[in-house]
């Protein structure tokens, strides 16, 4: 009985550590999963307000441009 006894107090803690060990590296593989979808939908934002940007820059000068004819027009009559 003495060296079951003393074989289990070995193979309980491995058998905790290993345990410790598969569950770290899931955790780790799973948040980088997150990470990496968390980086994609970043991506995807700056693309859209890039995106944005541009739009607004071309409504500006457009109705700026809308604007000056506006004007000389109404000078011309």
């Amino acid at each position: 009985m003495g060296d079951h006894v003393e074989t289990a107090a070995f193979e309980i803690p491995k058998g905790v550590q290993a345990s410790l060990a598969h569950l770290r590296t899931e955790t780790v593989t799973r948040l980088d999963g997150r990470i990496d979808r968390l980086d994609l939908g970043m991506r995807e934002d700056d693309r859209n307000a890039a995106g944005m940007r541009a739009i607004s820059r071309v409504t500006a000068v457009t109705s700026s441009r809308e604007s000056a004819r506006a004007r000389n027009a109404s000078w011309h009559r």
